[in-house]
Formats: C-alpha cells, structure tokens, sequence
C-alpha cells in the first residue's frame, strides 16, 4: 500500500469494518457499496488521490462512529444529530465510500461518465434536488477551485456539480441553539463555535495521521459523500420489516438521525475546505 496511516486511523479503520460485518449479520440486508457515490466524486475531483481521499472519508467516519472510543462520546453527537442509530448507519455507509476510494487507486483509470450525485439526481426538468442549486446560483463562499488545504501551491480542481452544493438547509437543519429566523452565516458561525474543538480534533487527525494529506481536497471529498448521502437517505423507503411489524416511526426517527448526520459529514467537509468562519 502506498500510503501508511497512523496506527490511530488504521484502528478505526479495523473497527468499522468490524461494526459493517456485525450489521450485515444482524440486519440481513445489505448496505450501499459506496461505489456509486465514489465515482461520481472522482468525476468531480479530477486529479486528487483517491486514496488519500479514501483514508480521510475512513477517518472522519470513525471519529464521528457512537460509541468508538469508549472514553468519550461521537463528535457531533450532543448538540447536532440526535439519536446515535442514524448516526451509526450513516458512518458505515460513509466508512464504505472510503474503501472503494481506496479501492480505485489500485483499480484501472476513471470512468469518464458522472453518475448520479447530489446535483444530478432524478428530478425533473427546472426542479432541484438536495444539494443542487437552482439555476444561475452559487453556494456562498465557494467556487470552482480550492486552494490547497496543505498551505502548498496549487489548487483543487471541482467539477461543477460539486461546486455548486448548497449547505444551507444543512446548517439549518442541525440542532443549534440560533434563533428560528438566524441567517445561514450565523448559524455556520454559531455551529463552528459550538464544535471548536471537535473540528480542530479532526483536522488534527488528518494530518498527523495521513502523510501528505490535502485538506481542502479531503474537505470536498466530504461534503460531496455527506450530500451524496443525504439524497439517497432521504429516498429511502420503510424496510419489509418496519411496514409489517408497524416500526414506521421508529424508521422515521432512524432516517432523520441519518440525514443529519449525512449533513454533518458535509459540514464538516465546508470546515476543511475553508476554514475560516465568515461567508
């Protein structure tokens, strides 16, 4: 293997795939291969390694997993994304799109076709869809290109449709402690305050724990995975289960806790990519 993570990252690595095998045992039903939404963000992200890209999707997963690290609990888990179910699901299904990741560096050149993102789902004509802007609008402060998140020279390349996610309504959808009326910048300001310390824990994490690692890359990586997600959460159905044994509002809680915790990965993807707080 060409990169060599901290033994941190490759512990979490080897307890999620733990945690994957024993929900594949249990549930009985299979969970998204990540491969969809792994190749639409190479589509997106020309040039960057998708291996680095993987093991900072990998990371962050296992740091936001409940109940990893016994002697505290998730990040994000108190006062952004209630109920540690969807937040475990979310995470797994996150921790899959960083192994085909990883996967992809030793597999054959990318495709050159873009599947179904955030920004390309089955809408029709003139209507938007989760993290998709309508048209003729950006999302504030982003752009085409990043600068690198490494302080070297150089940029991202970031295809359009990642470029124009919107995390708006993924700032006002996680529990704050703002005003009804808050504007999207304050709640990102109030957001960034509030998990201070958890975020500088993460970007910590990444680059100590992957050698020549590309924030600002990694940051879109996320944000693409967490929208990506998101969409596919908020489409999916009751399970057979869940409709015969009357679990709809269980169901309906677990998927609202996946959302925002999808819309936490995202976010937490907008800190990476731009660190500073105003819009």
């Amino acid at each position: 293997m060409a990169i060599e993570p901290a033994a941190q990252i490759l512990a979490l690595r080897e307890s999620l795939n733990e945690r994957f095998d024993r929900y594949l045992a249990a549930a009985g039903e299979p969970l998204t291969s990540g491969a969809d939404v792994t190749q639409w963000l190479l589509s997106q992200l020309p040039g960057t390694d998708p291996e680095l890209l993987g093991w900072a999707v990998l990371t962050v997963a296992g740091l936001l997993y409940p109940g990893m690290r016994a002697e505290r609990a998730a990040i994000g888990m108190t006062a952004t994304v209630p109920g540690a179910a969807g937040q475990s699901m979310t995470m797994l299904i996150a921790s899959r799109v960083g192994e085909a990741l990883i996967e992809a560096a030793a597999g054959p050149g990318r495709s050159e076709t873009s599947p179904a993102g955030p920004g390309r789902s089955e809408t029709s004509p003139g209507e938007t869809s989760p993290g998709e802007t309508s048209p003729g609008e950006t999302s504030p402060g982003e752009t085409g290109t990043g600068e690198t998140g490494t302080g070297e020279t150089g940029t991202v390349m970031v295809g359009r449709e990642l470029s124009l996610v919107d995390l708006t309504e993924a700032y006002a959808d996680l529990r704050l402690p703002a005003a009804p009326g808050a504007s999207a910048a304050l709640r990102r300001r109030q957001l960034r305050q509030h998990m201070a310390s958890e975020l500088a824990e993460i970007r910590e994490a990444l680059t100590d724990g992957i050698a020549g690692i590309d924030l600002t890359a990694a940051g879109w990586a996320l944000t693409g995975t967490g929208m990506c997600l998101l969409v596919q959460t908020s489409r999916a159905p009751a399970g057979r289960r869940a409709r015969l044994m009357g679990r709809r509002r269980r169901h309906d809680e677990l998927k609202n806790s996946a959302m925002r915790s999808a819309m936490l990965l995202a976010v937490i993807g907008d800190f990476l990519v731009d660190p500073q707080v105003p819009w």
